[in-house]
């Protein structure tokens, strides 16, 4: 007996014998949520979870010590994860699928979409066939601002073929996990909406029985790949891209040309998500993006207006450096402009703590 048809009779024995699964009149969840809660309770597959429930060790964790190597704070970093590897999870409804085959497919057209919007993408495997420990791919983002773990799911209903994104646990001490459910909020809605699926896709979350990091707190992520990133401090999701267990579904994914068209889609997301981050997060002032205001923003913002005192036509790089140049927010750049920055740096050079404003204050200002 295959992995699916095992899966199929213990899911088949329990809806019938097991009375706090399913209610009293035998019926079949309704929602997405309440199937995902079905298909999580039966699953007897566990190579989702990892290899280990040792509590980590950071002396085994280099990319701790060695963190995404791009010293420009304004590039956008994504670590992208083709899940599994070799000819793996076959459909059980078209021939010729393998799960594996379109995770590395999909992850590389996502790859190439990124680098064309200027992001920093990086994938955790070399090849089809590469095959990294589950918490090691995601220990690979640290330093990234995301991790993106790319899957498709598999049920032993065919009707199903809902996105789901799975985000990271409620988390009161970190924030990364408000990213984690945002960005899993907007990559399931776009995928559905690129895949047209019947059901409208939903963010998930999956509590490990144990504490995997032994901190004494029972809040760890059960998959492995986000147990790792978030251990690093990156904000993830695993992304099922349907189920391969769906004629439909499977039928689009093994097209090249979604595979392409869906990259393209999950890239815009991503990129415009984080630009809209990191320039909400820069400094009014901070004219070259490096995370503090100096001699260096009041110079460029004096060449820009003796510039236009001349009669030329000054321009910055992008619209984001002459929010950040107009200090004072009048929509003009002058040289009041250039004092106000050399005001800040000369207080923060004597030890004082002036209050710096960012972008996305005046915006909601």
């Amino acid at each position: 007996m295959n992995r699916f048809s095992l899966v199929a009779a213990t899911l088949a024995l329990s809806l019938f014998c097991t009375p706090n699964v399913v209610s009293a009149t035998n019926s079949l969840p309704q929602t997405p949520s309440e199937w995902m809660d079905l298909l999580e309770k039966q699953s007897i597959n566990q190579e989702d979870y990892g290899n280990s429930d040792q509590n980590f060790v950071t002396d085994s964790l280099p990319l701790l010590k060695d963190p995404a190597q791009t010293p420009d704070p304004n590039v956008i970093k994504i670590m992208i994860d083709p899940g599994h590897a070799n000819y793996y999870n076959p459909s059980t409804v078209v021939n010729g699928y393998y799960e594996s085959v379109m995770t590395w497919t999909l992850s590389n057209y996502l790859k190439e979409e990124l680098e064309a919007l200027g992001v920093q993408a990086d994938l955790t495997k070399t090849s089809l066939e590469d095959d990294p420990d589950l918490q090691p791919r995601g220990h690979m983002s640290a330093g990234y601002d995301f991790f993106l773990s790319v899957h498709s799911n598999a049920t032993s209903y065919s009707s199903i073929d809902y996105p789901v994104a799975i985000c990271y646990q409620n988390l009161d001490w970190t924030d990364i996990d408000d990213t984690s459910r945002a960005v899993g909020q907007l990559l399931t809605d776009k995928v559905t909406e690129v895949m047209e699926t019947r059901q409208k896709g939903i963010i998930w979350q999956r509590l490990s029985d144990n504490d995997r990091d032994g901190n004494g707190v029972n809040d760890d992520e059960w998959y492995g790949v986000l147990c790792g990133a978030r251990y690093v401090g990156t904000p993830g999701v695993l992304m099922e891209h349907s189920f391969h267990t769906n004629y439909r579904a499977t039928v689009w994914l093994m097209q090249d040309s979604n595979l392409r068209k869906l990259a393209k889609e999950e890239a815009n997301v991503l990129y415009t998500y984080f630009r809209t981050q990191k320039e909400s997060n820069r400094y009014i002032g901070d004219v070259d993006g490096d995370g503090s205001l100096s001699v260096q923003d009041a110079v460029q913002i004096l060449t820009y207006y003796a510039q236009q005192a001349a009669g030329c036509s000054p321009t910055f790089a992008s619209d984001l450096q002459y929010t950040t140049a107009d200090y004072d927010g009048d929509d003009s750049i002058t040289v009041n402009d250039a004092v106000s920055v050399l005001e800040t740096y000369a207080k923060q050079a004597a030890g004082l703590q002036p209050t710096l404003l960012m972008v996305g204050d005046r915006a909601h200002s």
